[in-house]
């Protein structure tokens, strides 16, 4: 890195702290599912070091801002699950949770999915189940902001960047969902 880059402070502030702070978060979730401390600075250190989460930490993608913000909806909805235990769910776990996810989708669209696994996994502990729909107002903001965003830059709100990537290379982003698809075994042979 060099001192003189604008964008290593741009880097630090939207990518590295947020990654940092996912650390802290997967610190304080294996101690709250009873891990030791030592187990628990290990696992940390295992993920922010021994993954590819340190070197997308240091660079301008939306990769590590997106895990940051979906982990820290799931870490908000653990201790939602550990406290429903005492009375109903905390509405603002939920709407906590959900805006998080809402800005997890906003960096990579296709953590949408992951935000729907982490609505099952509330929807099989949040009571009354009527709270559920905290979790769905929670990211409805990030919900509006892209909608917007993709109304004014493509003419459309349900139109989104995907469909106009023109490089040969990326053109199975235009498939499936985000480039997500079933499996093929063309492509298993390529993997094998």
């Amino acid at each position: 890195w060099s001192s003189d880059n604008p964008l290593h402070l741009l880097i630090v502030a939207v990518v590295a702290l947020p990654s940092a702070i996912l650390s802290v978060l997967l610190y304080q979730l294996a101690r709250l599912m009873v891990a030791g401390r030592t187990w628990a600075l290990l696992l940390t250190l295992l993920y922010a070091f021994g993954t590819l989460a340190f070197p997308f930490s240091t660079v301008f993608f939306g990769h590590q801002l997106a895990a940051a913000f979906a982990f820290a909806a799931f870490f908000f909805l653990v201790r939602a699950r550990l406290e429903t235990s005492s009375g109903p769910t905390s509405a603002w776990s939920l709407l906590a949770a959900g805006a998080l996810a809402g800005m997890a989708v906003l960096g990579e669209y296709p953590v949408a999915l992951v935000a729907a696994f982490l609505f099952l996994y509330a929807a099989t502990f949040v009571r009354p189940k009527h709270r559920l729909g905290l979790y769905i107002l929670g990211g409805l903001p990030a919900a509006a902001l892209l909608l917007a965003y993709n109304w004014q830059t493509m003419g459309s709100p349900l139109s989104f960047a995907y469909e106009y990537v023109s490089d040969p290379e990326f053109a199975q982003m235009k498939n499936g969902f985000f480039g997500i698809t079933l499996p093929s075994w063309s492509s298993f042979v390529e993997i094998t």
